[in-house]
């Protein structure tokens, strides 16, 4: 991972992820095996006292996820990333 390039903000990487698999909050936590309170303080502001970073092996997973996910690509070693599976 490039550490010079800027990132976008968690919250709006985590609102885009679920925005490529079409999955809502309760959906989106079980499918990458996280709490929905975990999800929810992720989603948090940074500014939030009850915000909470996003580990950074959990971006990865779904940066993963993302990018099989405009790929046309929605596996990862053959298991589905997204229920979508075109766009």
């Amino acid at each position: 991972m490039e550490r010079d390039q800027p990132r976008i903000s968690q919250q709006d990487f985590l609102l885009a992820a679920m925005r490529q698999c079409g999955m809502g909050r309760h959906e989106f936590a079980a499918h990458i095996s996280a709490g929905r309170s975990a999800l929810d303080k992720w989603l948090l502001p940074e500014d939030s006292a009850d915000f909470r970073a996003l580990p950074e092996m959990g971006r990865a997973y779904i940066a993963q996820v993302v990018h099989s996910t405009k790929s046309g690509d929605h596996t990862f070693s053959g298991v589905p990333l997204c229920r979508r599976s075109s766009n």
